[in-house]
């Protein structure tokens, strides 16, 4: 491997955004030695700089995606970054859909569990247009107090003394 291992060990003492690009180029010197490719400290520092906007758990996946991927016939040892820049957002567009799965997932479940405290968007409708049809029949509805005419001027001065005495 023609690559002086220094480039990624310097960088261990380095404030927070050099931080992110000593990880960055340490993950591509992984990615180099698992494709058995020769890259130069220029090629590590540039593409650390094109990966350095992505978050890191992205940039790990694709590295791994390369790193255990069989070379084809014609490709190059060590990927392109376009190729690297679109692998991390794949990857970032799998774990976006992952979470908003598992979002989904937890809030079915807790619906399940407690039924009772989720309202419908059909019995909304079907208060509202209740309410409505009322309405329009001149019947008298009353309305309901809204939170800030149920807050008091005594739950303000509450509020204000618990602030007052909470230590700096």
């Amino acid at each position: 491997m023609a690559i002086d291992r220094d480039i990624w060990e310097s960088q261990n003492q380095t404030s927070e955004p050099s931080r992110h690009l000593s990880q960055i180029k340490k993950l591509l010197f992984v990615l180099a030695e698992a494709r058995q490719a020769t890259v130069s400290a220029a090629t590590y520092t540039t593409y650390s700089k094109g990966l350095e906007r992505y978050e890191m758990a992205d940039i790990e996946s694709s590295v791994a995606y390369f790193a255990l991927q069989e070379r084809r016939e014609g490709d190059t040892a060590f990927p392109s970054l376009g190729s690297l820049v679109g692998q991390v957002k794949a990857s970032k567009q799998h774990r976006t859909e992952a979470f908003k799965q598992e979002q989904y997932n937890r809030e079915r479940q807790r619906y399940l569990d407690n039924p009772h405290l989720y309202v419908s968007m059909k019995e909304i409708t079907d208060a509202v247009n209740d309410r409505m049809r009322r309405r329009k029949a001149g019947e008298s509805i009353p309305f309901e107090k809204t939170a800030a005419e149920l807050w008091t001027q005594e739950d303000t001065n509450r509020e204000l003394e618990k602030l007052r005495r909470r230590p700096a």
